[in-house]
């Protein structure tokens, strides 16, 4: 009786140890069968529980998921991903941004398990009334346009001004034709009344592109090809000859084809120069020359004086 009384108990524990390891399934309201598990069981019963998980989609770091009681309300807690050069913009249900969207930290009610993916924008690049800038990693924190005013892709040559005219000339680049001359005599940014930058009423790149463009200023010319924070590498970039300009600092590039200049009715030197106006105008040259730069297959760089009605190409830079 006792041998029969211990295989009983010997039996009932496997029993029992094989019903621990099995698994019990039930289904959701939504239909979904899960593992009944007694982490979803509370003092009242049986009830849906739904898992958020969170996804660094591309970024760097760990988040615990959460678990959520069907119906009920949970604070989504602060992101605390990371991804090099960008900034966390919120949560989307899809990896592209194309589904659900959801703020840090926003209120959410789940009513099923989900995935959120960090959405991520880039602080090296950006848009700006429609058009593309780069964060060349520049000490000044000057952002550069990918693209001329009037182009319509980085190697396209874009339009040509005389500098302080917003429009490109359909007739001649002369000084019959210049928009601040008249008799022999300059009617602004003179010796009378000197100025050494461009009025944003006459800046090419803010009145085509819009209030957060500018022109370059000589300065600001001068630090992007400056050999401490950039290389300068004479390129042909989709079969157009022109200077790729390097950040030293980031890695970051803009290229600036060799767009040539037009003087008089002619343009010259197109894919062999490249010319581009500063705001600033040459004190060295007098009131009749503004600066630019200027370079070629051989080198360059910025202070070359060119008479203001010379039609050169414009890269715009953020305004500050």
């Amino acid at each position: 009786m006792k041998k029969k009384f211990l295989f009983l108990m010997a039996s009932l524990a496997v029993s029992l140890l094989a019903l621990a390891e099995m698994s019990i399934f039930v289904y959701q309201k939504d239909g979904e069968k899960v593992e009944y598990l007694a982490a979803n069981v509370d003092s009242i019963g049986f009830v849906n529980f739904h898992t958020i998980v969170f996804d660094a989609n591309g970024g760097d770091g760990s988040m615990d998921a959460l678990r959520v009681k069907e119906s009920e309300s949970v604070n989504l807690p602060a992101n605390i991903f990371t991804k090099s050069a960008f900034a966390f913009t919120g949560w989307n249900t899809a990896a592209d941004g194309s589904g659900t969207a959801y703020t840090d930290q926003s209120t959410i009610t789940p009513t099923t398990n989900m995935t959120l993916y960090a959405q991520w924008k880039s602080t090296t690049s950006g848009i700006a009334d429609g058009h593309e800038w780069v964060d060349l990693g520049l000490p000044s924190g000057t952002k550069w346009a990918t693209m001329n005013v009037g182009a319509d892709s980085p190697e396209d040559y874009g339009s040509y001004f005389a500098w302080g005219e917003t429009e490109p000339k359909e007739t001649s680049y002369d000084w019959s034709t210049y928009k601040f001359y008249d008799s022999n005599y300059m009617t602004k940014y003179n010796t009378d009344d000197y100025k050494a930058t461009l009025d944003i009423s006459d800046d090419a790149a803010y009145v085509n592109w819009g209030i957060s463009w500018c022109m370059p200023t000589k300065a600001e010319l001068t630090e992007l090809v400056n050999k401490d924070y950039t290389v300068c590498t004479w390129i042909t970039q989709n079969g157009v000859n022109g200077w790729k300009v390097t950040s030293k600092i980031n890695g970051n590039t803009i290229f600036l084809p060799a767009a040539g200049v037009y003087r008089d009715r002619f343009l010259g030197n197109v894919g062999g120069y490249g010319y581009y106006w500063s705001s600033s105008l040459s004190m060295a040259a007098g009131s009749g020359a503004a600066n630019s730069l200027t370079f070629h297959s051989d080198g360059g760089g910025t202070g070359t004086n060119y008479y203001r009605y010379f039609g050169l190409p414009v890269r715009p830079v953020l305004a500050k």
